[in-house]
């Protein structure tokens, strides 16, 4: 028997349902999840506090990809996660190239 949980959509509250197999006698656990909802295994956001968001611009600025030895450095001042903040500097790379690159093509729309 294997226990199978699936959400009423009204009350989204959690139901138990079991099933047998007759090939195994192993154990198979399923999740249904509703669309739209958040998986219970996934993470909450991290938010920075102003003084994180500030001190990591002003390295941004100095250095757009700085060595993960500054990274580092970074992460112990700002009491984060390394891997949180080098993804920090990956995204704000990107959001500067897609910004770049809206410059552009809205100059190129002008012409």
């Amino acid at each position: 028997m294997s226990p199978e949980i699936s959400f009423d959509a009204p009350s989204c509250a959690p139901t138990t349902t079991t099933t047998t197999t007759s090939t195994t006698a192993s154990v198979k656990q399923e999740l249904v999840i509703p669309p739209g909802s958040v998986s219970p295994d996934s993470k909450k956001r991290t938010r920075l506090t102003a003084a994180q968001r500030e001190y990591m611009m002003e390295i941004f600025k100095q250095d757009q990809n700085p060595p993960s030895k500054v990274i580092r450095q970074v992460s112990e001042t700002v009491g984060m996660n390394f891997r949180l903040v080098q993804y920090w500097y990956q995204n704000r790379r990107a959001a500067l190239r897609r910004k770049q690159a809206a410059g552009r093509s809205d100059a190129d729309d002008a012409d």
